[in-house]
């Protein structure tokens, strides 16, 4: 395997001469939100998928990251999505349409 910088038969360097990269910069170009921003709808969503279709917390996070993927949306916005439709519900409808399937 030849040298990066070997010299050709002819006298000329083989070592490329196309310009360096610019340095990475350790700022990012948008702010990143803090961690709760992020992280208390994701878990708010995974605790109601978990109750409302009876899973433990890994099928629940598995269930919502195939929900983003196949809708192409990112989780925290679709955890967001079912945290806000969750908290537009009535007050105990979901309890109380239980008791009424359980009565009959």
């Amino acid at each position: 395997m030849p040298a990066l910088n070997a010299e050709r038969s002819d006298g000329s360097s083989t070592k490329d001469s196309s310009p360096e990269p610019p340095p990475r910069t350790s700022t990012p170009a948008t702010p990143i939100p803090t961690c709760p921003e992020v992280r208390q709808p994701s878990s708010t969503a995974i605790g109601i998928v978990m109750e409302r279709y009876q899973m433990n917390e890994d099928r629940a996070f598995s269930f919502l990251a195939r929900a983003s993927s196949h809708g192409n949306i990112k989780l925290r916005h679709v955890a967001q999505e079912l945290v806000d439709q969750q908290n537009t519900r009535e007050p105990g409808a979901f309890v109380a349409a239980g008791c009424a399937r359980s009565m009959h």
